[in-house]
């Protein structure tokens, strides 16, 4: 009887180490501490750009593109400076996941109002900008819209 008791007794310690070991295998799905401005450094490094401005002010946030400061953690921003290229670099993380979708939501407008600017004005960089696109990705966001967006991309993925 005792035997019975004790099978039963290890049978249950070792399916809740099972469960726990499977919870932990589950693991957070939180991205890595990325540092954007490394980032925006390599990508405006290795990509030919036309002049661009860097955006550093959490106020410029606000005028460019409606955002709250207090929803994002860090940024880095270039956009083109000339007004006639539509190459603009966002790549921002948020506080927290709700927070990166009212910022996703803001860059999608500034996305619409640069489709539409371009649309009679530029037809070859609305073209640049229709194959580009904002992306969300836990707390982070990002929107790289110039000819190269899709290797851009790719590098910007490598830092997760």
């Amino acid at each position: 009887m005792k035997t019975n008791m004790f099978r039963r007794i290890y049978a249950l310690v070792l399916a809740v180490g099972m469960l726990l070991a499977l919870a932990a295998c589950g693991g957070s799905k939180e991205k890595a501490d990325v540092d954007l401005s490394a980032v925006m450094d390599e990508i405006t490094g290795s990509y030919d750009l036309p002049e661009m401005m860097t955006v550093s002010s959490e106020d410029s946030l606000t005028s460019f593109y409606g955002i709250d400061p207090a929803d994002v953690d860090s940024f880095a921003i270039q956009l083109c400076s000339t007004g006639i290229d539509a190459d603009e670099i966002v790549l921002i993380r948020a506080v927290d996941e709700e927070a990166a979708a009212r910022i996703a939501e803001k860059l999608e407008s500034r996305y619409q109002s640069k489709l539409s600017q371009m649309q009679n004005y530029l037809p070859e960089q609305y073209d640049i900008i229709a194959a580009c696109a904002v992306e969300t990705d836990g707390t982070y966001v990002s929107m790289i819209i110039s000819p190269d967006a899709d290797a851009m991309t790719e590098l910007y993925h490598s830092y997760f």
